[in-house]
């Protein structure tokens, strides 16, 4: 997931952060297919060493519980990985 560091990067993380977690990530994270939603979790575990606003991470962590009891232990892996992230 390089690609993201290097929008943020380039583009600038105000404008990438909103873009990736109001658009992207939020379509993943609303997927049925178990992929999407890891893939979503995972940007967001990238995008953690973006965040300086407490009240970003603390929208973000909510967003993570709701998946760290899927059936999918992929999913639940992904979710472990992220809060290490921003940690």
């Amino acid at each position: 997931m390089s690609w993201i560091d290097r929008l943020m990067s380039s583009v600038g993380k105000d404008l990438m952060f909103n873009v990736l977690t109001n658009k992207i990530v939020d379509q993943d994270l609303k997927s049925e297919d178990w992929r999407k939603v890891y893939t979503g979790i995972m940007a967001l575990s990238q995008i953690a060493e973006y965040i300086d606003e407490v009240s970003e991470i603390t929208a973000i962590l909510a967003q993570l519980m709701d998946f760290l009891n899927n059936k999918n232990p992929v999913i639940r892996y992904a979710v472990c990985h992220s809060l290490g992230q921003f940690a």
